[in-house]
């Protein structure tokens, strides 16, 4: 079986790949960020962020900005995140709309749902959606090798986002996870409009759009 993990990015999609590949084998698994439109029956996995977290990640590791300067305050203005918010709605119409809608059997992963290290909450899923057991030993192998902490020490070999190991890990790649973080991301006077730009995204997609 063939299984197709579909994500706009920086919504903990590769470690649900890692997963998925723990569970799967890595030849069984294809992951990527452009539209899948499959034959009838064949699964695919979506995992969703809420949409701000995702633009200020983005601002974040494709300006390969240091977590020193992030510590010490800096904060994106809403002119610096217009490359990754034209993205990002565009990734959601065009890519992540039609790899749900399309498809007749998908199963849809929140962020908020599962960060940090709910592996519980994944597995359980993964034998409902897959009708399949994920073994005790298994589990433990997952959650030892794949956890928040665990990544973070594989990212914190490199320096910039543009390097990265085997299983897709950048350098950067893991700041601190935070729900709602894109709030001490993105400076106080542009959080209304960031809220009013993605309001319809983040209505459709069963997100809050309020101010914080």
């Amino acid at each position: 079986m063939k299984v197709y993990h579909y994500s706009v990015g920086r919504s903990g999609c590769t470690f649900i790949s890692q997963l998925l590949v723990g569970v799967f084998g890595r030849d069984s698994v294809e992951a990527g960020h452009e539209p899948y439109l499959l034959e009838s029956g064949q699964p695919v996995i979506v995992s969703v962020r809420d949409f701000r977290d995702v633009v200020l990640s983005y601002w974040r590791v494709q300006n390969d900005i240091p977590f020193k300067d992030i510590e010490r305050g800096r904060k994106a203005s809403l002119k610096d995140i217009e490359p990754q918010l034209t993205f990002v709605k565009h990734s959601i119409e065009q890519h992540l709309g039609p790899t749900v809608h399309n498809n007749d059997r998908s199963l849809l992963l929140r962020y908020e749902e599962f960060f940090p290290d709910k592996f519980d909450f994944i597995f359980a899923e993964f034998e409902r959606f897959f009708d399949i057991k994920v073994g005790k030993k298994k589990r433990k192998e997952l959650q030892q090798a794949y956890s928040f902490k665990r990544n973070k020490y594989k990212a914190s070999k490199m320096q910039s986002f543009q390097q990265y190991d085997k299983e897709f890990i950048h350098g950067l790649h893991l700041h601190n996870g935070k729900v709602g973080g894109w709030q001490d991301l993105l400076q106080q006077d542009y959080h209304q409009a960031l809220n009013e730009q993605l309001a319809t995204e983040l209505k459709d997609w069963g997100y809050s759009c309020s101010a914080d």
